[in-house]
């Protein structure tokens, strides 16, 4: 469960105005004290007789409790486990091949390292990048792509150029694409 701001909000307004406009306002007043009934409303402090609580303290309590009793109920750990279960088939796609929205997100990224994914018709397609590189000359070798039971492993290796060639001065990004059929898993680099 993924609580983020408008989640914790509305927990916080059924907690404290559902209890309020649900349960009938005698049964608030005995719940309050008997003194100034006439004046209590939803908003109004009602002080229990000799206690000096106020239903604000009430409205607290019931708030903490529901924050507490939501981030509880949301955490679970989720084990990752990299055994092989099959090796999956892949292609490698071209520059040209890859779709035009995947091309222009890899674009805006290629400076940094990168794992990036795209479905697409019934495909899917991993992009891995190894951010600005001094030279060129560069290859990306994909050692292995399998599938566990929870994750899909990508697992590739960057090759520098030769020590005796001769390189182009310059910076370049290598990235490499592959395609696959779809699968819903996530997935990781090794």
């Amino acid at each position: 469960m993924d609580l983020d701001f408008w989640t914790l909000v509305s927990y916080y307004f059924i907690i404290n105005y559902a209890f309020f406009l649900v349960i009938p306002r005698r049964y608030v007043y005995q719940l309050g004290g008997i003194l100034e009934q006439s004046r209590a409303g939803l908003g109004d402090c009602v002080m229990r007789e000799g206690k000096g609580r106020t239903y604000k303290n009430i409205r607290k309590i019931f708030f903490v409790g529901a924050i507490c009793a939501a981030l509880l109920c949301g955490c679970s750990v989720i084990r990752i486990d990299i055994r092989k279960v099959r090796d999956l088939p892949y292609t490698v796609v071209d520059e040209y091949d890859v779709p035009k929205e995947m091309r222009q997100a890899i674009a805006d990224q290629e400076q940094e390292p990168f794992l990036y994914t795209w479905a697409n018709e019934g495909r899917l397609y991993i992009a891995r990048g190894y951010g600005k590189q001094d030279t060129a000359g560069y290859q990306i070798q994909v050692d292995a792509f399998y599938e566990s039971s929870n994750v899909l492993v990508f697992a590739t290796t960057l090759l520098g150029p030769e020590p005796d060639t001769d390189t182009e001065q310059g910076t370049t990004c290598p990235y490499l694409v592959i395609q696959t059929d779809y699968n819903p898993k996530h997935v990781i680099t090794k």
